[in-house]
């Protein structure tokens, strides 16, 4: 600064390469302090997890740089490689890029390293911030599968009790997801919840798709108000699209909410589709509780099954807790103990509607049993 009045504070310039000794405001800081690897007196309480991001790869000579972010700019894309295009993907080596994508929701993405959430400051306090939210939803592609090594995600720890659209990634819009493996999630939200995303949205002719997933762990359902749509990998599927060859092994805990599955909280409107997928398992909740879904719509379960138990109040099903008009459930199976107040099936608790074809059920059905 030439001259000036005010304060200014957290704020550095460069010694070496500005030439100047003094400034009529901030610190100065020679490039060997400015520069990856900081030191320890140089951008003192600077935001490094939201705000600002450490150039380790000298892709800005090691000064930080920007997270891109509405109005921002930022000098290179804080990834391994690629270009974000469908078949140039960005590359995601560390958790910290991970935590990027949050810049670049219509973008298209691939592991191509194990990524441990299990570390500051994503398992403190809160947790991780799901990627994408309501109106700012995820569009593009995330894949966990590079040159036939399927890479994973572990330790994804959520604590967000009174927040919708909760999961790795919050909301995601005509999206699709491949390959993704969560290990040892430990995840609590209000509503839209599940370990994957929270809340995805199809259009009529495009689709989003849930595509060779996996996840285990636990999600946990707080007591109160509005708990609703709670799944072991998606919390809700509004509009068309597709889960298929995933599998869950989630516990969700709490008995209270309603709309709680193994695989999906409810998939609804039209024309979701839940096949070839399995939960393992133990789920309870208050209200349409399932193994594989908590309920369905104009939807369809085709050649899934669910083994854990299931329990809950009413409406409370060994693959899901209702069915409504327009849903098909083919060619699948429930064992697990059922156990509930009213409404309790071994395949599934109410039928309001629909059709069931080529299945069976062969668990404990408990109902009206303290």
């Amino acid at each position: 600064i030439g001259k000036g009045n005010g304060t200014t504070h957290n704020s550095y310039w460069d010694i070496d390469k500005s030439g100047q000794n003094t400034s009529a405001g901030g610190y100065g800081r020679t490039t060997s302090e400015m520069t990856y690897p900081y030191d320890q007196e140089t951008y003192v309480g600077w935001d490094f997890v939201y705000r600002w991001l450490e150039d380790g790869q000298q892709e800005n000579d090691g000064y930080p740089y920007l997270l891109r972010a509405p109005c921002d700019c930022i000098i290179a894309p804080p990834f391994t490689g690629g270009t974000g295009e469908p078949g140039d993907p960005w590359q995601i080596t560390y958790a910290w890029q991970l935590a990027q994508v949050a810049g670049y929701l219509n973008d298209h993405f691939v592991l191509v390293a194990d990524i441990d959430l299990g570390q500051s400051p994503w398992n403190e306090g809160e947790g991780w911030v799901p990627l994408g939210a309501h109106l700012y939803e995820f569009t593009g592609s995330f894949s966990g599968l590079y040159n036939g090594q399927n890479y994973t995600i572990s330790n994804l720890t959520i604590n967000r009790p009174e927040e919708y659209c909760i999961g790795l990634f919050g909301a995601a819009w005509c999206a699709s997801f491949d390959n993704v493996t969560l290990l040892n999630i430990s995840v609590r939200g209000r509503s839209e919840t599940g370990s994957l995303c929270g809340r995805i949205n199809g259009v009529q002719y495009i689709n989003s798709y849930v595509t060779d997933c996996y996840s285990e762990g636990t999600i946990t359902v707080s007591p109160g108000l509005n708990r609703l749509y709670i799944g072991g990998l998606v919390g809700v599927l509004f509009g068309p699209g597709e889960i298929s060859d995933c599998h869950t092994e989630v516990d969700i805990v709490g008995y209270v909410g309603e709309s709680i599955g193994g695989i999906i909280g409810h998939a609804g409107q039209s024309d979701g589709i839940i096949n070839n997928s399995t939960s393992s398992g133990d789920i309870s909740g208050d209200i349409d509780v399932g193994g594989v879904a908590g309920s369905i719509q104009n939807s369809t379960i085709s050649n899934c099954f669910s083994i854990g138990g299931v329990s809950g109040s009413i409406k409370i099903g060994g693959l899901t807790g209702m069915s409504v008009a327009g849903s098909y459930i083919w060619n699948s199976y429930a064992t697990g103990q059922v156990t509930g107040d009213e409404s309790v099936g071994g395949l599934v608790g109410d039928k309001e509607g629909g059709h069931i074809l080529y299945s069976y059920s062969i668990g404990e059905v408990n109902q009206g049993v303290p």
